[in-house]
């Protein structure tokens, strides 16, 4: 299991940060370690290296997740047709 930042450790979080500096403050990482918060900072104008696990994984799950809703919503729509008739 992870651990660090000093937060409970059923409850952890951490946040991605780009490593610009307009972005991490001292006073936002102050704030962060107060709250028991992990902070992950990339160097400075390399979030869009992350763009391609966008494409490839997480599209193609949202898409199969909205079609997999749309039917079960359809479902449960026809059942409750069928009770009221």
């Amino acid at each position: 299991m992870f651990q660090g930042g000093g937060g409970a450790q059923d409850n952890q979080h951490f946040f991605i940060f780009d490593g610009h500096g307009s972005h991490v403050t001292r006073k936002v990482h102050e704030q962060a370690t107060k709250l028991g918060l992990d902070m992950v900072t990339l160097l400075a104008h390399t979030l869009h290296m992350f763009k391609p696990l966008d494409v490839t994984y997480f599209k193609p799950f949202k898409k199969v997740f909205r079609k997999a809703k749309t039917m079960l919503w359809q479902k449960i729509s026809i059942l409750n047709q069928t009770k009221s008739h």
